[in-house]
C-alpha cells in the first residue's frame, strides 16, 4: 500500500512538472521556429501621455526625460509622478519640461498607487493613449511611436520588448539578463506566434485610454503588471506583444539591490500563480483562449525553481522505482522534462542569448543555479515586501 501511495505521489509530481515544462518549451519553440513578423499599425498616430512613476529617481531621471523628449510628437505629454520622494526628483522633472504629480502618502505605498494618481491627473484632459515607462528605463528609437500606434490600432494594451541589461560582466547578472530575455522577449515572441497574448512587464506598456481609465490600479501588489494583465485578459482586452518596440533598463549591481529586487519578483510571482490557477476553470467554461494562455504562462515558475522541481521530481521517481519497485514511468517522465527543458533553453540561447550569456560564462551557470536553489526556501518565507522600494544601484 505504501509503495502504491508513493507511486501515485511520484507520478502526480512528474505530470505537473512535465506539463509546466511542456508549456515553457512550446513558447520557446514557437519563437525559435517561426520567423514571421506580426505587427499592426494604425494609419494615424494619436496623441499620447507618457506616465513615469518615480520614487527617488534623481540620479537617472534627467537622462531618461531628455531621451524621451526626442520621441515625442506634437500634443504628447510627459507626466512624472513623484511618489513619496525625499530627493530632487520633482525639481529635476519640472526643469526637464515634464508635468509633475506630487504624491505623499505613507499608508498607501506602491507603484500601483502612483499610477492611479497619474491616471486621475489625466482625466480632465484625457489622451488617446497612455504609455507607462519606469524612470530608470530608456526607449530605443521608434519604440514610443510603435507602442502608441499599436494600442490605437488594436484597441488593446501593447507591451514593448522590455529588457534589462547587466551593467558589469558578473555571472549572476549575466544569468539574470538571459532569464529576463527568455521571459520578456523569447517567450513573449513565442506566445505572439501562437496567437496568444503576452504578460505585461511593468514598463514599456501602452494602453488605450478607455481601458486604463477604469483599471484597478490603486493597490500595493509587488507585481502590479502581472495582475493587471490577467484582469484585462478576463475583460477581453489581453495585451499584445510589440517586439519592435525596445525598452531597456539595467540590473542593480549591488548584492543588496539585486537580492531585494529578486525577492520582490519571486514573492509577487508566487502570489500571481495562485490567482492564475483560480481563473482557469472560469476561462475554460467560456472558452476564453487568451485568459487560459496567460494563466498557463504565469504558472511557469522562475526558471531556477523550475529546474529545482524537475530535479526533485526525478529524485522522487528514482527512489520510488528503485527502492520500492513501483515502476519507472515517473522517472521516464521526469527525465523527459529535464531533456525538453535543456534542449529548448539551449536553442533559445543559441539564437537569442549569446550576447547576454557568452559561451565562456556557461561553465559558471550550474554552481550559480545550485546556489540560488539553496536560497529559494529562505526567499519564499522571508517577510513579504509591501512597499515600493527603489532598487539599490550603488
Amino acid at each position: 500500500m505504501m509503495g502504491f501511495t508513493v507511486f501515485l505521489a511520484s507520478m502526480a509530481l512528474a505530470l505537473v512538472v512535465f506539463a509546466l515544462t511542456a508549456i515553457y518549451s512550446a513558447e520557446i519553440l514557437a519563437a525559435v521556429l517561426s520567423r514571421k513578423t506580426l505587427f499592426r499599425n494604425g494609419a494615424e498616430r494619436p496623441t499620447a501621455a507618457i506616465l513615469i512613476p518615480a520614487h527617488n529617481e534623481e540620479k537617472g531621471l534627467q537622462a531618461m526625460l531628455d531621451g524621451l523628449r526626442s520621441s515625442l510628437c506634437a500634443g504628447d505629454r510627459m507626466v512624472v509622478i513623484a511618489d513619496n520622494c525625499t530627493d530632487a526628483t520633482e525639481a529635476i522633472a519640472r526643469a526637464a519640461g515634464a508635468e509633475v504629480v506630487v504624491r505623499n502618502d505613507d499608508s498607501r505605498r506602491g507603484k500601483g498607487y502612483a499610477l492611479d494618481a497619474g491616471v486621475t491627473y489625466l482625466k480632465p484632459d484625457a489622451p488617446a493613449v497612455v504609455v507607462i515607462v519606469d524612470a530608470d528605463c530608456r526607449l530605443e528609437k521608434g519604440a514610443l511611436d510603435a507602442l502608441v500606434r499599436s494600442a490605437a490600432a488594436t484597441g488593446r494594451p501593447s507591451q514593448a520588448r522590455y529588457l534589462m541589461k547587466a551593467p558589469v560582466k558578473r555571472i549572476s547578472l549575466q544569468v539574470a539578463e538571459f532569464a529576463f530575455l527568455l521571459k520578456n522577449h523569447v517567450r513573449a515572441r513565442g506566445l505572439n506566434r501562437l496567437g496568444a497574448p503576452c504578460q505585461l512587464a511593468g514598463s514599456g506598456m501602452a494602453f488605450p485610454w478607455a481601458i486604463l481609465c477604469d483599471a484597478d490600479l490603486a493597490h500595493g501588489d509587488l507585481v502590479e503588471d502581472l495582475r493587471l494583465g490577467l484582469e484585462l485578459a478576463e475583460a477581453g482586452k489581453a495585451p499584445v506583444f510589440r517586439e519592435d518596440a525596445i525598452v531597456l533598463s539595467a540590473f542593480p549591481t549591488s548584492n543588496a539591490g539585486a537580492h531585494s529586487q529578486r525577492q520582490r519578483w519571486v514573492q509577487g510571482h508566487m502570489t500571481m500563480m495562485v490567482k492564475a490557477l483560480k481563473m482557469i476553470p472560469a476561462a475554460l467554461k467560456r472558452f476564453d483562449f487568451a485568459s487560459i494562455a496567460m494563466a498557463l504562462d504565469v504558472l511557469i515558475p522562475p526558471l531556477s525553481l523550475l529546474v529545482g522541481l524537475q530535479l526533485l521530481s526525478l529524485s522522487v521517481a528514482l527512489v520510488s522505482g528503485g527502492l520500492l519497485a513501483t515502476g519507472w514511468t515517473p522517472a521516464i517522465l521526469a527525465s523527459l522534462s529535464l531533456l525538453l527543458f535543456f534542449a529548448t533553453t539551449f536553442a533559445a540561447w543559441a539564437l537569442y542569448g549569446r550576447q547576454a550569456l557568452p559561451t565562456r560564462s556557461l561553465i559558471g551557470v550550474v554552481p550559480f543555479v545550485a546556489a540560488r536553489l539553496l536560497r529559494y526556501p529562505l526567499m519564499l518565507v522571508a517577510s513579504r515586501q509591501t512597499e515600493w522600494k527603489r532598487a539599490d544601484r550603488s
